[in-house]
């Protein structure tokens, strides 16, 4: 019942119970201006039942209200503890894919076209440069996918891509034709450049701003311990196989390399954007906050009003004009929330805004890092194997202690960049490897030259020493850039920009 139609009503029963037929203001509960009359038994009921239930109605609705205020407390103390089940899917998937590529793609393809080609070092970057190329040119559509169709089903589309790689693969190292090992790490590239924005955008989404860096360094982490097992385990091959360079035992190298991928590829099926913190399960959510503030209606807040003039024994009503005065701040606690919770949303839109220089200037900065460890990343292989005299063996030894290296000063390198900042520590770490790059140039333009008669052997030795420094102070960082990039830019856009980071490795 309308509180008009009750007063309408009202009115009728003073005006046949009372001689006058003035109306005038009363007071619940109170006598007529005459003091003759009392208001009718069974309409003083109505009124108060009316009233009754409309503040049971507004004490409902304002728990619910300030309740779902708190939503975003709430839901940040629902997700403590709580790990995505994306993470260790990702780290898996991470730490079987780096092991198998390792195993075939950091040294052996280098020698193994190299030799294919009857030593032609320019069939070693155009192979490479073919495979970068279908890599760049995937990422960006396969990140604007992900941003718009969803993560988990461009996944599924890598996958099947990478199957489709590694048997062409496999062919064409049985067929020992250079054209169609050249179509087969395209495909390869395209597989890496579909799977790799979904890859880091979903490692993004599921983990809390504030802990991105220290997930991020622990993929890395992963990312070297497995690029570790793979030259370890062509070590373990080598030896069996008269520690030589030859084309039938890096073929055997690349076809074993090929099937361990198989399992990663499966991992890709399982990872789905449900998993994300985004998705995960909270006592409240922000449409239910929206709902709330939106539905405050003027009909909720006629009950609110109501409430308060109920509690309120000075409140008056006024027959005459049907209004109701309210004491101030009835609607505070309600409109409060809502306000606070529309503060929060611009001041995170603000915060992005403000960030996206910093993006930029990542976004830059690894570009051209990685341009220029392209130059030279390939032909390490070939300068060892070919230049240095190093064997099968002592190759892969290097392999080894490099992501060993890798993983300790990923480690602190986090630390300082807690300490000192995460862009300052990666522009330290990244001007000491250039200056160990530079000595490691001198070094061996000077094999036979070097002062107190040092041995060429030993100076052969000194160069791989200052290579794997240069190769641990380059390579550590890259945590915290990716984790400095993924805090810069806005959830709906972190596929577009780890697109950015195929277009890095093509660039090898």
């Amino acid at each position: 019942m309308k509180l008009s139609s009750f007063i309408s009503k009202s009115t009728i029963a003073r005006s046949e119970d009372s001689t006058d037929d003035l109306e005038v203001p009363l007071l619940v509960g109170d006598y007529c201006k005459d003091g003759q009359h009392q208001l009718h038994h069974c309409c003083e009921k109505e009124f108060k039942d009316e009233f009754g239930t409309a503040k049971k109605s507004f004490s409902s609705f304002n728990e619910e209200t300030l309740e779902n205020s708190s939503f975003s407390t709430d839901a940040q103390e629902s997700r403590e503890g709580q790990v995505s089940r994306n993470i260790p899917l990702i780290i898996a998937y991470t730490y079987i894919l780096q092991t198998s590529r390792s195993l075939w793609s950091l040294n052996i393809l280098s020698s193994y076209v190299y030799l294919l080609e009857n030593k032609n070092a320019e069939a070693v970057g155009f192979i490479t440069a073919v495979m970068g190329m279908s890599q760049f040119l995937a990422a960006f559509p396969a990140g604007h996918a992900a941003d718009t169709y969803g993560k988990d089903g461009v996944l599924r589309i890598g996958a099947v891509v990478g199957i489709v790689a590694i048997l062409s693969t496999c062919y064409a190292v049985y067929q020992q034709h250079y054209y169609s090992l050249v179509g087969a790490l395209a495909a390869s590239g395209l597989f890496l450049g579909i799977t790799s924005p979904s890859i880091l955008a979903l490692l993004a989404d599921s983990t809390k701003d504030g802990e991105r860096a220290k997930y991020f360094t622990h993929n890395l982490q992963v990312t070297r311990a497995g690029q570790t097992i793979g030259p370890l385990l062509a070590l373990v091959l080598f030896s069996f196989w008269a520690d030589t360079w030859s084309l039938s035992n890096c073929s055997w190298v690349l076809v074993i390399g090929q099937f361990c991928c198989i399992p990663a590829v499966a991992l890709l099926c399982c990872m789905k954007d449900e998993y994300s913190l985004d998705h995960l399960p909270s006592k409240h959510s922000t449409s239910t906050i929206l709902s709330t503030c939106n539905s405050y209606t003027d009909e909720d807040e006629e009950q609110s009003l109501i409430s308060n003039e109920l509690e309120s024994p000075h409140a008056l009503l006024d027959i005459s004009t049907h209004q109701v005065t309210a004491p101030s701040g009835a609607l505070e606690a309600p409109q409060q929330s809502c306000q606070d919770f529309n503060d929060e949303v611009s001041n995170n839109t603000a915060v992005h805004s403000d960030r996206r220089f910093i993006s930029y200037a990542v976004a830059i900065s690894d570009t051209t890092h990685a341009i220029a460890t392209g130059m030279t990343i390939r032909y390490f292989p070939i300068f060892f194997m070919n230049t240095l005299q190093l064997h099968p063996t002592q190759v892969q030894i290097l392999y080894i202690l490099g992501p060993l290296g890798q993983i300790i000063a990923a480690h602190y390198a986090e630390q300082a960049g807690k300490k000192y900042g995460l862009i300052q520590t990666a522009v330290f770490c990244r001007l000491t490897g250039i200056m160990f790059m530079l000595a490691m140039i001198f070094s061996y333009q000077h094999i036979h030259t070097m002062p107190y008669e040092i041995p060429p052997s030993t100076c052969i030795w000194m160069t791989c020493i200052l290579y794997l420094i240069r190769n641990v102070c380059m390579n550590c960082t890259q945590a915290l850039t990716q984790s400095v990039l993924m805090d810069s830019v806005p959830n709906e856009e972190r596929g577009k920009w780890s697109a950015l980071e195929s277009f890095n490795t093509a660039a090898w």
